[in-house]
């Protein structure tokens, strides 16, 4: 048995399922991932997402999925019944797995508050990645699903849980607005204000993260914030180089060139990622060029809910130049 994040939407957990993207490839007409990798992504680059697509297609019976969600979690036992669903208005989820949610006994799905989680699991929910694997966690994961099918910890109602999700979607939706068009918003203009706030996070989250002085380097070549940190096990320096791309409607070609352009020497960095940052759209070209250059993309969507984790790390001045304001209340 394995545990799975998958990052999946919310409006499939009522139907029983969990859902993944790559809507051109139908991945219930294969039956083995060799065949999925040969035929159904034949000559698409798919890099660094491999190890997601066959983490997802090979979902086995009885492993254990956590889906992330606003404040809570639900936890499903996969039943392994896959089907491909297209035009159905639900973003990102043409490849779904039937699963069993979790449920109490009047058969409502159980929410578990993410801060009944430890410290450690609770940060790794907020990876930007859609599958990932949780096996490190494996014994607190099997102790909560014991708990969760005997009533033995708490939860809250669906009901809840719908609003705290109607909630963070209201505010990613406004602070996405805000930050294009520059209304109702304080931070500096010109990208540096999303420079500060990209370094900013990065720090409250153990890194050493400086922006870059401007024209450091010649020609296209470009990057402004470079964040570090020491792998916790092996001291391994690694190294994540932003480019951050303040912009309204779309975001073109140039920052994936930019960061294609920045030079790494060999020996500052055991590991190193380039990334793009942007408040805008990315066309499907973007994306692809980015891909086929190993270079990870963060859109205006994926970046504020990178900002939603984070909130809670960020300075009172910062909240105040990005409109947010933490007051108690309480769910009707």
């Amino acid at each position: 048995m394995h545990f799975i994040l998958v990052r999946s939407s919310r409006a499939l957990i009522d139907k029983h399922q969990i859902g993944y993207g790559w809507a051109a490839v139908d991945f219930s007409a294969y039956g083995s991932s060799q065949e999925l990798l040969e035929l159904g992504f034949s000559g698409k680059n798919i890099g660094r997402k491999r190890k997601q697509i066959l983490r997802y297609f090979n979902l086995q019976k009885s492993d254990i999925v956590v889906v992330p969600l606003a404040g809570t979690v639900a936890f499903a036992v996969v039943e392994g019944t896959k089907s491909h669903v297209l035009h159905s208005g639900i973003k990102y989820s043409e490849n779904r797995v039937s699963v069993n949610y979790l449920t109490n006994s009047e058969g409502e799905v159980l929410y578990l508050p993410r801060k009944l989680l430890s410290t450690g699991l609770e940060s790794r929910l907020k990876i930007r990645t859609s599958i990932a694997s949780l096996d490190d966690f494996s014994d607190e994961l099997s102790k909560v699903v014991s708990e969760l099918k005997e009533n033995k910890i708490y939860t809250v109602s669906k009901d809840i849980s719908d609003k705290r999700e109607q909630v963070a979607s209201d505010f990613k939706e406004v602070l996405l607005y805000r930050l294009r068009s520059g209304e109702k918003i304080w931070i500096d203009a010109g990208g540096y204000g999303l420079e500060i706030l990209v370094t900013e996070i990065f720090k409250a989250n153990g890194y050493d993260a400086n922006i870059q002085a401007k024209n450091s380097v010649k020609g296209l070549a470009d990057v402004d914030v470079i964040a570090t940190k020491p792998n916790i096990l092996t001291g391994d320096l690694e190294g994540t180089l932003i480019q951050v791309k303040h912009h309204n409607g779309s975001t073109s070609l140039t920052g994936v060139r930019q960061l294609a352009a920045y030079t790494v020497d060999s020996g500052d960095y055991d590991y190193y990622r380039k990334v793009l940052v942007t408040t805008a759209e990315l066309s499907d070209d973007v994306k692809a060029e980015a891909e086929r250059l190993n270079i990870k993309t963060i859109d205006g969507e994926a970046l504020v809910d990178w900002i939603y984790d984070n909130v809670d790390k960020l300075s009172e001045g910062t909240l105040r130049k990005l409109g947010i304001v933490s007051e108690p209340s309480l769910i009707d």
